[in-house]
């Protein structure tokens, strides 16, 4: 009788990791390309699971206990286990009966941002930010039921691979990138190809603070009615703002405009102008190119659109008519009182003293770290100093931003110190 041999297949940490990120783009592109919601629900799964693997890969180039929640646990059970047998492994941990468990995902991003310094994992980060609504996808289907949206699962998805592959490739040790990594890479061309069309003039701030219930409320009048006007004295920070709500709904939109609307003049400039950015005809016409991009908003959706300095009432109209509502969003930001609907407006207030003194210890932090939150913000060492400096200050965000700076080169104290001196 002929023997049989019985096959057998090593799975180590890292070319599972390998094996599930290659196997969840596969499904990502084969959903795209049929519109498969099922083959996208499998993609979710393995490429959350490519992901935590990966980030475990990373923890235990660095320390192999750093993959346990309870790291003292771990040792003192390995300690156990090699008085009894001194061949034994981390793996072997994993076999006993009360086996020390393995960092959750949950606490598994911020580990990895905090012990091995990575900034994309940090709070507020997009890389951190998308992995989490990986994980609500991921979460939800497991344990209870979802209405999935296909196409923003594709974009999640081809969201995440490319800064993935990035950080990956910097840190994450062989064979992931002579092996591994190219054949990922092949899905990166298709990616950006789904890559959102982000046409804005300033990149995020990440000294940013405050503002959640002005995002709530223009999130729920865009959700409601299609349009918001952010609504503000001169100099209050509106299209700061603007420009930051749209970074942080980023992943709501495949098309992101911006339009300038001091003039009628500058308002049908800038909208000729889009024709750069959006896949339309070119024209060298200017009536064309409106033409063309008004053409686009009317027949596709998902796009964000904020119209700036809308700030002349005669023009209020003709702007307004220009934009579609029943496909898109569109936020303004605006002067205007009396001429608005205020079911529409949310009104920007100044900044709290608390604001301006959290942003000003924002902007002694570390750029490594992860962001600080006001709660922490408040239990600092620096808090009664940069709180005192900002009840000194005026209110107005150009003004913080000048002083922003100046308290980055010189610190707080050195700051206060001068502004005492000058009084």
């Amino acid at each position: 009788m002929r023997d049989i041999t019985t096959p057998t297949l090593h799975i180590d940490l890292l070319t599972n990791c390998c094996h599930s990120l290659q196997r969840g783009y596969e499904l990502w592109e084969e959903g795209q390309d049929s519109n498969n919601g099922w083959l996208l629900k499998e993609a979710v799964f393995w490429i959350h699971h490519g992901i935590e693997l990966a980030l475990k890969q990373l923890l235990v180039q660095t320390n192999e206990f750093l993959v346990f929640s309870d790291v003292d646990k771990a040792v003192d059970k390995l300690a156990k286990l090699r008085r009894a047998s001194p061949d034994k492994t981390v793996l072997d941990l994993f076999d006993e009966k009360d086996a020390p468990l393995s960092v959750g995902f949950k606490d598994l991003l911020p580990r990895c941002a905090i012990m091995l310094n990575l900034n994309e994992l940090a709070e507020n980060q997009v890389l951190q930010q998308s992995i989490e609504e990986l994980t609500r996808y991921r979460n939800k289907i497991v344990h209870f039921s979802i209405r999935l949206d296909i196409g923003k699962v594709v974009r999640l998805l081809a969201e995440i691979l490319t800064p993935l592959i990035r950080l990956l490739e910097s840190r994450i040790s062989e064979p992931f990138k002579t092996d591994c990594l190219p054949k990922i890479k092949q899905h990166v061309r298709n990616t950006e190809v789904l890559a959102q069309i982000f046409h804005l003039p300033y990149e995020p701030d990440p000294y940013f603070t405050g503002r959640e219930e002005v995002f709530k409320s223009m999130q729920d009048k865009l959700s409601s009615h299609g349009c918001v006007f952010l609504r503000g004295a001169a100099g209050w920070g509106k299209t700061h703002t603007a420009i930051q709500y749209a970074y942080l709904q980023s992943r709501e939109y495949k098309v992101v405009l911006w339009v300038e609307a001091d003039s009628k003049y500058n308002f049908f400039n800038s909208i000729a102008g889009l024709t750069t950015a959006l896949p339309v005809t070119k024209h060298t016409k200017s009536e064309n190119q409106i033409n063309a991009v008004r053409s686009w908003m009317r027949t596709n959706q998902d796009w964000l659109v904020i119209i700036n300095n809308l700030d002349n009432a005669t023009d209020l109209e003709t702007v307004k008519s220009f934009i579609p509502l029943q496909q898109g969003h569109t936020l303004y930001t605006t002067r205007l009182h009396s001429e608005l609907s205020e079911i529409n407006v949310v009104s920007l207030p100044v900044l709290s003293i608390d604001e301006i003194a959290w942003y000003l210890l924002l902007r002694i932090q570390s750029p490594d770290l992860p962001k600080l939150s006001l709660t922490k913000a408040k239990a600092s060492a620096d808090w009664s100093v940069a709180f005192e400096i900002a009840q000194m200050l005026p209110n107005d965000p150009k003004q913080l931003k000048i002083f922003g700076d100046e308290v980055a080169e010189n610190g707080l104290s050195h700051c206060l110190s001068d502004m005492k001196e000058n009084i």
